[in-house]
């Protein structure tokens, strides 16, 4: 089984979309996900984390690190905290300075859409340090697939055997 996390309109095959509104296939609070113990294979989350609040970030990757099967592997993708500095001192537009720490005030219908605000923005080795806490023995980092490669971070985490 493969869980894509916060999926909004954006499905992906092979996957239980999961999201807070329709039109997921699944509607459920992400950081509270009722699944067996080591019953998944993958875990994507894209551009969803940092809409989490950051005291319980820790706990919601412990919960999906125990989902997840001996070998199960979670993608993350976000913004970078790292990447967001350098381009704010070097005076680069807003989507690469701002958008990254509170998100797009284009999708922030307020307070119909209060999900779409950023909770946090996360330096790289933070998060790792993270992933690690949570159990993961195996953290890589990869370029970005979505959104803005230079602005974001994706890390791929893999549950020890």
């Amino acid at each position: 089984m493969k869980l894509n996390l916060g999926c909004g309109k954006h499905h992906v095959k092979g996957h239980i979309n999961i999201d807070l509104l329709p039109p997921a296939d699944q509607i459920a609070d992400i950081a509270d996900l009722n699944y067996a113990k080591e019953t998944v294979s993958e875990i994507t989350a894209i551009h969803v984390f940092e809409h989490l609040p950051r005291m319980g970030a820790q706990t919601v990757l412990g919960r999906w690190f125990d989902i997840l099967k001996p070998g199960g592997k979670l993608m993350l993708e976000l913004p970078c905290l790292d990447k967001a500095i350098h381009h704010f001192v070097t005076e680069r537009p807003e989507n690469l300075t701002m958008w990254p720490l509170f998100g797009d005030p284009s999708n922030v219908g307020w307070p119909e859409n209060v999900h779409e605000i950023h909770r946090w923005c996360y330096r790289e080795n933070e998060l790792r340090e993270m992933l690690q806490k949570a159990g993961f023995d195996q953290v890589l980092t990869y370029t970005p697939l979505h959104h803005v490669p230079e602005r974001d971070m994706r890390l791929e985490a893999i549950k020890p055997c």
